[in-house]
């Protein structure tokens, strides 16, 4: 009897193991596919923040938070990805492959069942397209976007897709339908005070009746946008309307007025330092001079846009700038110099051509060979798929039959075991006993653990060595470096500086090099460095990108920073 009563024991054990195995094994399996989802949220989010300071590394995490959201079959992992990659190869300026992108996270469940989302994805596809010229498509995408927000009751959302559509059927000659849409987002914004809105509608006014040759309506329009950006404290806004203005009247052979607003335009592009609204004002002042008849100061400005152009690698522009010297050469009957301009103008239009020949061709080549690999991938899927059908199918019946086996063996024993029914219990209950006690020791030794200690600690030694060798000053600072000096790696550099500084390594980074300019801007002795050199002094690559951070983590420019400490 005893023998039998070991033997039952045995047979109980071995059903409890396997019943722990599998239930180990599908936690494990749930685990896994958390942790790899998680994975994958962290490689979006690198990628995003990346956008701005390395695109080449953006797009590699973009890719590589793919390939693994496919690989985990997430709808919505993929669908993110999708936008991502669409995102990235947008500021790529690769509006093809973008909008490749976009069409593929259109057509994921996760869009049809998440409308912000979706509605996000037809918005990017319109700028795309429009970027592109392909106008007809973009009023396809807006309008969808439109259909989106509408079912989102987003009122911002819908009145701004009016002024992006009023300016597209204004440029696909439709007038009426631009004004329809213009009216219904002057009405909402002037309502809800808006006042940027208000004056982007009106600058897409100015547009509008400048093609149906309106131009008192035109002027007027663009007056009362310039000050509305100028209220809303967008000078550049203002700027780049006072320059449409000034193109018009230009366009038409209107200089009456025109110096004055040269002269506004200098004064609010002297706070902004672009180069390129630098160039542009300067080719509308040899166009104007042109107009004059003031041939000298004509051929003067259009050099210096031109080599501005050069300088910035803005080939259409230069394009311009030549048209304008062949005009200026024929009217002075200066034929050599009509003949060389007129050949760089040949020789800038075959590189234009050429040049977006080729990035069309790279683009489209980009596209199939994703398209090739997301065959191979779906391929792939499929087997995949089939053998883990075949795998789970052939755990389902060996579970029951191991399920099955058992029962019936504890039954058969049961029922030879009636006798020892008091003793099997307190087995049992000796059993469950032990386990509880297993179980509790188990309980005692696990604490948790957190990481910010680490993080907070690895934030003071980097903030030390940092600040104390002055590494800031380095333009090529990057978190590979750091990472391979203190022997770590580079999300664990990424996570310090999150815990302990409450933002990004760039952000981090860049305060330390404002905080240098400043001593830079208040000593008097450096008064004659200008913001190039002390861009470059503290570390920023360029007076563009120093000046643009100085502003956004100061509030001010560089000169009223300069200005105020003076006063």
């Amino acid at each position: 009897m005893r023998a039998q009563t070991t033997s039952f024991v045995k047979r109980k054990v071995q059903l409890y193991k396997l019943l722990t195995f599998l239930l180990v094994f599908s936690a494990t399996l749930f685990s896994q596919s958390r942790e790899n989802a998680a994975a994958v949220m962290d490689l979006l989010k690198s990628a995003r923040e990346r956008i701005s300071t390395d695109l080449a590394a953006a797009d590699r995490d973009a890719h590589a938070a793919l390939e693994q959201s496919v690989a985990l079959k997430a709808d919505s992992l993929i669908a993110k990805a999708y936008y991502t990659c669409g995102l990235v190869n947008y500021y790529k300026s690769r509006y093809y492959v973008s909008s490749d992108y976009y069409k593929k996270a259109i057509a994921t469940m996760y869009a049809v069942a998440n409308t912000e989302f979706a509605s996000s994805c037809w918005n990017n596809l319109g700028i795309n397209y429009e970027l592109n010229d392909l106008y007809q498509d973009a009023i396809k995408a807006y309008l969808n976007s439109l259909h989106f927000a509408e079912d989102m009751a987003d009122s911002l959302s819908i009145h701004q897709s009016y002024i992006n559509l009023g300016l597209l059927f204004t440029k696909t000659n439709d007038y009426d339908a631009a004004e329809n849409y213009l009216n219904k987002a002057q009405l909402y914004f002037d309502r809800k005070k808006d006042i940027y809105n208000s004056a982007l509608t009106c600058q897409n006014y100015g547009i509008l009746y400048i093609r149906q040759g309106k131009t008192d309506q035109a002027m007027k329009q663009y007056t009362e946008a310039t000050r509305l950006y100028e209220e809303a404290g967008e000078t550049r806004g203002a700027l780049e309307v006072q320059i449409n203005k000034v193109s018009a009247m230009l366009d038409r052979n209107r200089t009456d007025g025109l110096e004055a607003h040269f002269a506004r335009i200098a004064e609010k592009n002297a706070s902004i330092h672009d180069g390129v609204l630098d160039g542009t004002i300067t080719l509308h002042l040899g166009r104007y001079y042109l107009l004059r008849k003031d041939f000298g100061k004509a051929e003067r400005y259009a050099r210096s846009a031109e080599r501005s152009f050069k300088e910035l690698k803005m080939p259409a522009q230069l394009r311009h700038t030549y048209s304008i010297l062949i005009t200026l050469y024929s009217m002075t009957c200066n034929t050599q110099q009509h003949d060389a301009a007129l050949r760089q103008y040949d020789e800038v239009t075959a590189e234009i051509f050429n040049s977006e020949t080729a990035d069309k061709i790279a683009e489209y080549k980009t596209i199939f060979e994703d398209e090739k690999k997301s065959a191979r991938i779906r391929v792939l899927d499929t087997e995949i798929a089939n053998k883990d059908h075949i795998i789970k199918l052939s755990l389902l019946l060996l579970f029951i039959f191991f399920t099955a086996s058992s029962i019936i063996l504890y039954l058969y024993l049961n029922i030879r075991q009636k006798r020892q029914a008091l003793f099997e219990r307190n087995m049992e209950l000796s059993s469950a006993m032990a386990r509880e006690a297993n179980v509790q020791s188990i309980s005692e030794a696990m604490t948790p653990e957190s990481g910010d200690p680490y993080f907070l600690k690895l934030y003071r030694e980097l903030n030390e060595r940092i600040t104390k060798n002055k590494l800031y000053l380095n333009p090529n600072l990057s978190v590979t470096d750091l990472s391979q000096q203190l022997n770590t790696n580079e999300k664990y550099i990424s996570k310090a500086f999150s815990v302990g500084f409450g933002n990004n390594f760039s952000r981090f980074i860049n305060t330390l090099r404002t905080n240098e300019a400043k001593l830079i801007l208040t000593d008097p002795d450096c008064d004659h460095l200008t913001y190039d050199q002390i861009a470059d002094r503290v570390g920023f690559n360029n007076q563009f990108t120093f000046q643009r951070q100085f502003k956004e983590l100061t509030g001010l420019t560089p000169t009223s920073f300069r200005k105020s400490n003076r006063d």
